[in-house]
């Protein structure tokens, strides 16, 4: 980690932004407030990601589906905060990542500490039910790829593999997936349980018992890590189902081989010298049972062996459960709030480069305003505050919406201290006292003041009235 990051650390963090996607799941469901919180880092942390609690809550709420969206995706607040910690700090993507994982951390080991039935409620149990029995789409697979990287590659869709392969998109398909998928671990559970109520017929030497014990203890291990660490993926399944079939392998021979030993010894105790002709016939009974008893354990070794393998195959598409790890278009949301900030970062698409805007979300900034970088602000800054920070950031713009709290909590008021430094060049919207809603603006800023309309781009000296 010295040598690559120049952080003398052993973990990478990335323990820290797992810790934290977890907790995202419980943060909706209770009151946790800054106050709470013992370092100022965290309380910065929390603030900023209350910010989009609607957003959370919208995500968690609206699937059955735990995943990991919030370390991945760029829109959400974990990425963004990142975004935001190295424009401040001036730092590079990966020394920062490492660094945010130990705050990430510390603030969900908070929430798991001080809200343990929650995160049971919340995190735990969906977890636990999803490792055990996964939704379709990720017993399936599938490949998800953008609209975009189709058009930019110039890919014929109907030549890839989830072009060709139709079949795994039907929902008759992923319906027998899932019936499948009970049947295997009925067979499972139902084997354990009859190989724990003859227990004492089962004969295990040593070896059998490193072999069993070992494959049991390392199952129980690797389940109950994943569901401690991470929402369960297809390649995690994959490395358990040669688990899962020789654990029914080894002891369906087990069981048999007690039964066969069991008409074995009957035959022998009914067997005297009065019985011959009986005698025959019993061991040609005994015969055609060890023959069914054997066509008995291939049949059923080969049912588990199958239904395993069949989860062990790659197929090419997804479920419409998987349609829940998308990442999110803010341009088809249905926030009025949203699409007016959209709005006014698109404003900016045919002003020259070297502008440089002031906005609570650079990063949602760059994508809709023609890749153009802005800058954030800091959040809880008196109005002088404020302007000394818009000139020592050369700021010319800045965005004063109604999405994102800090900018009427913090902006608007340097703004009516100062209306001369601030011109409206576009409103949005209306107030809605109703709805909550205010209008969102673009403003240029003029540490100089406007005193008057501008002609040929140059300040008249009559006062505006």
């Amino acid at each position: 980690m010295k040598e690559a990051v120049r952080i003398e650390q052993f973990s990478t963090g990335f323990d820290g932004w797992h810790y934290i996607n977890s907790a995202l799941y419980v943060l909706p469901h209770i009151d946790l407030e800054t106050k709470d919180l013992k370092t100022a880092k965290l309380r910065d942390l929390h603030n900023y990601i209350m910010d989009d609690i609607d957003i959370i809550e919208s995500i968690t709420d609206n699937t059955k589906i735990l995943n990991t969206i919030f370390t991945w995706d760029n829109k959400l607040p974990l990425k963004q905060y990142l975004n935001k910690t190295m424009q401040k700090q001036n730092t590079k993507y990966l020394p920062t990542f490492v660094k945010l994982g130990g705050v990430y951390k510390d603030y969900a080991m908070h929430i798991i500490i001080h809200y343990p039935f929650s995160f049971m409620r919340y995190y735990y149990l969906p977890n636990c039910k999803q490792t055990f029995y996964p939704y379709s789409g990720c017993i399936t697979g599938g490949f998800d790829r953008a609209k975009i990287i189709y058009e930019y590659y110039k890919i014929d869709k109907e030549k890839t593999l989830e072009g060709k392969h139709k079949m795994f998109s039907n929902t008759t398909y992923h319906s027998v997936v899932k019936i499948l998928h009970l049947i295997m671990w009925t067979s499972i559970i139902g084997i354990g349980i009859t190989a724990f109520l003859k227990r004492k017929k089962l004969f295990f030497s040593i070896e059998d018992k490193i072999v069993f014990w070992g494959l049991f203890s390392f199952a129980v291990i690797y389940y109950a890590s994943s569901i401690f660490a991470a929402p369960i993926e297809i390649r995690y399944l994959i490395s358990m189902h040669s688990i899962q079939f020789v654990f029914c392998y080894v002891l369906l021979n087990k069981l048999l081989s007690s039964e066969l030993f069991f008409f074995k010894e009957k035959n022998a105790i009914q067997t005297t010298d009065k019985q011959k002709t009986n005698s025959a016939f019993e061991r040609k009974e005994f015969f055609r049972s060890k023959k069914a008893s054997i066509v008995y354990l291939i049949t059923i070794s080969v049912v588990v062996l199958f239904i395993c393998a069949y989860f062990i195959f790659q197929n090419f598409k997804s479920s419409n459960d998987m349609q829940t790890t998308k990442q999110m278009k803010w341009e088809e949301t249905n926030d009025p709030r949203m699409k007016n900030y959209i709005e006014a970062c698109s404003f900016f698409e045919n002003l020259p480069d070297t502008v440089k805007v002031i906005t609570r979300k650079p990063e949602i900034f760059y994508e809709f305003s023609g890749n153009k970088k802005a800058e954030g602000f800091p959040w809880r800054a008196t109005p002088d505050e404020i302007i000394s920070y818009l000139k020592k950031t050369e700021a010319t713009h800045l965005i004063l919406d109604n999405r994102f709290t800090h900018a009427y909590l913090t902006l608007y008021p340097a703004v009516q201290k100062y209306p001369e430094k601030f011109k409206v060049l576009k409103k949005i919207g209306e107030i809605d006292t109703i709805a909550k809603l205010n209008p969102t603006y673009v403003l240029e800023f003029n540490d100089g003041g406007y005193h008057g309309e501008r002609v040929n781009g140059k300040k008249t000296d009559k006062a505006k009235n």
